[in-house]
């Protein structure tokens, strides 16, 4: 059967993850003509830079403040230690979320991401902001966890 021709389709693809900034300096990309991600490093603000209202409405999510409650005991966690009630691509924007608004700090070691508060940056800029948030009541907070190891 005879027809009209067939588009040529020319499938492009980028590399993308919602961790790391669209930079073009140090970067990978997958036969296209969009800027490629840089996979180097992640973007972490200096919180001088920082407004006390973003990183009030980061902490304004349920989830976002449950992760910051459970960073807040000084350990650094791995993400896929992180037992929240949401899927992963849920949580890896949250966690992007934290980061931008200075509140964690995060470090790639292979192909494993780690995850810790900012706590000594954060009081230092905002005095009694992260004590009065933390010691406040938990209602509404959503629990986020350590998954079990077997």
């Amino acid at each position: 059967m005879t027809g009209a021709p067939k588009a040529k389709v020319n499938a492009k693809a980028v590399i993308s993850c919602p961790a790391v900034p669209a930079d073009t300096s140090r970067s990978v990309a997958i036969s296209g003509s969009r800027p490629a991600i840089d996979m180097s490093k992640h973007a972490h603000p200096d919180l001088a830079d920082v407004p006390v209202t973003t990183v009030l409405s980061s902490l304004s999510d349920p989830l976002r403040l449950g992760v910051v409650r459970l960073l807040s005991d000084g350990q650094e966690r791995q993400w896929g230690e992180l037992d929240a009630p949401v899927a992963a691509s849920t949580l890896s924007h949250h966690m992007k979320v934290l980061r931008s608004a200075g509140i964690t700090r995060t470090r790639d070691e292979g192909t494993r991401c780690y995850v810790h508060l900012r706590r000594d940056e954060l009081d230092a800029h905002f005095p009694g902001l992260l004590d009065s948030i933390l010691n406040a009541p938990e209602l509404g907070v959503t629990t986020v966890g350590i998954k079990r190891t077997r």
